[in-house]
């Protein structure tokens, strides 16, 4: 998945019109305001596309960064777990201030 996005929007794989389409569609994403975004430093852009399903699957995959830009690619899965969708979400916030922490050094 990490590979397939970075290749979406930092390749020629795409128009740039298409690029900055796809990447606007990302960083639209509202749904998952609670995640990555909740956890990311003040300014730093993050898009992404979220889902959630049987097992206790939860998962995200995410630019953090502007397009145009070197940015971080970003994707957590979590499943086979009894946990409800809310401490998942919790977790891969969890999960998103840890990995700020070491690559944004905050």
């Amino acid at each position: 998945m990490a590979f397939l996005l970075a290749k979406l929007l930092y390749s020629d794989a795409l128009p740039e019109h298409e690029r900055n389409l796809f990447y606007q569609l990302l960083a639209s994403n509202e749904t998952s305001a609670g995640l990555l975004k909740a956890a990311a430093p003040e300014g730093l852009a993050v898009a992404d596309r979220t889902g959630a399903g049987g097992f206790g699957s939860r998962g995200i995959a995410a630019i953090v960064g502007s397009l145009g830009e070197e940015a971080l690619v970003v994707v957590i899965y979590l499943t086979e777990t009894k946990a409800d969708l809310s401490a998942r979400d919790l977790a891969v916030s969890e999960l998103g201030r840890a990995l700020f922490a070491e690559f944004f050094a905050l």
